[in-house]
């Protein structure tokens, strides 16, 4: 990446983000701080021709980005990506913090390996909350891992990837987090071992003879852990959801459950199955993508806020691992610098979900859930805001993306809403530039 360091910054006639509402403003960065934000001139005593000013008219700045749910795949799988090319596609969409799953090799089920999956990650500009594993999982059983020692590295426990099949397991999974005051992230699914089905149902699926899931893969084990959590409250999370039952659920349990949160990805927002027209892996993903009955369900679900976040789950593979029968692919599409391109692009602009809204759920209400953090663009705060560019159609391509996986299905999509740049602090940050 490029690192800029200015002591004073001046962003000039933006479309900002602020107290909730977009407005036009302008904004003085001093030191790492802002020290004003205001409209047509400043109030305070500054000699703004000292500023390091930039013209940011075509530009929506936002505070800066989380995304709650990425696979960095470190260690153990640098194939698919490693740590620069996971920060720098990371700081190609406007995003400073994220919280990463365990599908690492080791695994974060021990303090040990966690500390050595931390060391691997640790970087200076992108913050990476890796989580913890539930259980450890040995010759096919489950059993919890040490949460007394984890706590002390996480707040964040998940098995991402796979459920949490017995119900003992998941009752007492529920008693240590609630006793531990930690947040466990939710894969729920719902199927036998032997069901290879990993769509939902279709036209072309149903014309091919190829079998599909129901929605029950999914809410049945939503609906199973909402029950065993009623009298207990613990912090809930269900992550990636597809269906419209799945949220009919959580919105019923929510009614009688404080600590009860979701997230959905932008992908089952801006996508339906009906794009499924052929049996390449390109279009596997876990859980599938929706019915159009269940994106649209999904849809309303973040414009009545029943949906708390909005994450990329973002999986790289290689072309090897995607680019096969759907049989033989891996699970998983990227891209987490496609997070707000797609989400500004084609969930407001087409959708019409009010913007203000959608950015809330990837800046403000995710560090409000997770960290009890208010994080927006106020007088005082330290400088951590995104800069995009609302004007510029870019085409994406396997060229301009950084991370390592090019498995989107926006490969060849005009998208706008790229991020510019990053401010941290008194760091102007933008991705290193691709080689031609």
């Amino acid at each position: 990446m490029n690192i800029l360091i200015k002591d004073k910054i001046l962003l000039k006639n933006a479309k900002v983000f602020f107290k909730n509402k977009i407005q036009k403003r302008s904004i003085l960065i001093k030191n790492g701080y802002i020290i004003d934000i205001f409209l047509r001139k400043t109030s305070l005593d500054e000699k703004l021709e000292e500023y390091f000013s930039i013209d940011c008219s075509d530009f929506l700045i936002t505070p800066s980005l989380i995304d709650g749910h990425v696979h960095t795949r470190n260690p153990g799988f640098e194939y698919k990506e490693n740590v620069d090319s996971f920060v720098e596609c990371c700081v190609n969409g406007g995003i400073l913090d994220v919280i990463a799953m365990g599908n690492t090799s080791p695994r974060p089920e021990t303090i040990e390996n966690f500390q050595e999956i931390e060391k691997i990650l640790t970087n200076k500009i992108v913050k990476i909350h890796q989580v913890a594993n539930i259980t450890l999982y040995k010759n096919g059983v489950q059993t919890l891992t040490n949460f007394e020692q984890l706590k002390k590295k996480t707040s964040f426990f998940s098995d991402d990837g796979a459920p949490l099949i017995e119900n003992n397991v998941m009752k007492s999974a529920i008693k240590m987090a609630k006793k531990h005051n930690i947040f466990l992230l939710l894969h729920e699914e719902n199927r036998k071992k032997s069901d290879e089905s990993c769509y939902y149902n279709n036209k072309f699926l149903k014309k091919n003879g190829i079998g599909t899931l129901k929605d029950s893969y999914e809410w049945k084990m939503i609906e199973r852990d909402i029950l065993l959590n009623k009298n207990i409250d613990c912090k809930m999370h269900f992550q990636h959801l597809s269906t419209a039952k799945s949220l009919n659920i959580i919105e019923n349990g929510k009614k009688f459950l404080k600590n009860l949160s979701c997230e959905v990805t932008f992908n089952h927002l801006a996508l339906n199955n009906k794009i499924i027209n052929n049996t390449l892996g390109i279009y596997k993903v876990n859980p599938p993508i929706p019915t159009y009955y269940g994106q649209k369900k999904l849809l309303n679900g973040v414009k009545k806020n029943l949906i708390n976040i909005i994450v990329s789950d973002h999986a790289p593979h290689t072309k090897e691992e995607k680019e096969c029968h759907f049989s033989k692919a891996m699970y998983g599409i990227t891209s987490c610098e496609l997070l707000f391109p797609v989400i500004y692009s084609i969930i407001y602009l087409k959708k019409k979900i009010p913007l203000e809204n959608l950015i809330k759920k990837i800046t403000i209400e995710p560090f409000k859930l997770f960290f009890d953090l208010e994080h927006n663009i106020s007088l005082g705060k330290i400088a951590k805001i995104s800069v995009f560019d609302i004007k510029l159609y870019k085409k994406v391509t396997a060229e301009n993306l950084y991370s390592k996986g090019k498995n989107t299905l926006f490969l060849n999509k005009y998208l706008t809403g790229w991020c510019k740049f990053i401010i941290f602090k008194d760091k102007i940050i933008t991705p290193k530039k691709k080689q031609k």
